[in-house]
C-alpha cells in the first residue's frame, strides 16, 4: 500500500544532477564545438588516406600531410580542453585534469618527434624511436585513464558513456604499441561520439533557455559552480 507507515521510504539511488544554464557553453558555442569535432574526424580521415598512400605522394604532399597533422594535434587538444570544462560544468565531474593533460601532453611530443624525426622513427632501433613508442604508450594510457574516469561520472548522455568506452577501447590497443593500427577505430569513433556530446549539450541548453523564457526567469537555474578555465 502506497499510505502503509511501515513501508520502507523510496528514494532514487542516484541523485540526477539538476540542469542548469551554463553560462560558459551557449549553444552556438556548443554547436561550433560540435562541428569542429566533425571537421577533425573528417580530416583525419584524409589524413589517413594520405599515410597509406605515402610513398605514391609527392614531396609536396608529404609536406601537407605533416602541416595537416600537426593542425589536427592542436585543434584535439582544443576540443579535449573544451570536453574537460563542458563535463566538469554540466556534470560537476571530478578527476579529469590529469589524464586530459597528460594526452594534450603527449599528443604534442608524438608530433613533435615525428616532425623533427619523420622516417627514423621507424627505420631501426634507434633513441628516438624508442622516445617515440614510449610517448604512445603513455598517451594510450592516459586515454585508459580519461574514459575510466568518464565512466565514473554519473547521469551523462549515452554518447559520453559511449565516448568513454571507446577511449578505453582505444587507449588499451595503443599502450600495447604493437596493436596500435588497431586502434584507429576506436578512437575515430570516440571523435564521432564527441561530436553528438557537443550538440546533445547546445539542444539540451537551448531545450533549458526556451524553458527559461517561457516560464519566466529564474525557473531554470544558472550553474552556480565557479567559472571554470579550460586551462
Amino acid at each position: 500500500m502506497d499510505n502503509n507507515p511501515y513501508a520502507a521510504p523510496r528514494a532514487s539511488v542516484v541523485e540526477n544532477t539538476a540542469l542548469a544554464l551554463l553560462p560558459d557553453f551557449s549553444p552556438a558555442y556548443l554547436r561550433r564545438l560540435g562541428w569542429l569535432s566533425l571537421i577533425s574526424l573528417m580530416a583525419s580521415l584524409v589524413l589517413l588516406l594520405m599515410a597509406v598512400q605515402q610513398q605514391t605522394l609527392p614531396g609536396a604532399g608529404r609536406q601537407l600531410a605533416d602541416w595537416l597533422g600537426l593542425a589536427l594535434v592542436l585543434l584535439g587538444n582544443y576540443l579535449l580542453l573544451c570536453l574537460k570544462g563542458f563535463v566538469e560544468a554540466r556534470f560537476a565531474a571530478a578527476g579529469l585534469s590529469w589524464p586530459v593533460w597528460l594526452m594534450v601532453v603527449g599528443g604534442l611530443l608524438l608530433e613533435l618527434l615525428d616532425f623533427i624525426f619523420g622516417k627514423e622513427l621507424f627505420s631501426g632501433f634507434n633513441l628516438p624511436g624508442i622516445s617515440y613508442f614510449a610517448v604512445m604508450a603513455a598517451y594510450g594510457l592516459a586515454t585508459l585513464w580519461l574514459g575510466v574516469r568518464l565512466l565514473q561520472v554519473e547521469n551523462v548522455y549515452p554518447s559520453l558513456r559511449l565516448l568513454a568506452w571507446l577511449d578505453i577501447a582505444g587507449g588499451l590497443l595503443m599502450a600495447s604499441v604493437v596493436l596500435v593500427l588497431l586502434a584507429i577505430v576506436p578512437l575515430l569513433g570516440s571523435s564521432l561520439a564527441l561530436t553528438a556530446v557537443f550538440f546533445r549539450g547546445a539542444q539540451e541548453q537551448v531545450s533549458l533557455a526556451q524553458t527559461a523564457q517561457g516560464s519566466g526567469l529564474g525557473s531554470v537555474p544558472v550553474s552556480s559552480q565557479p567559472r571554470r578555465s579550460l586551462f
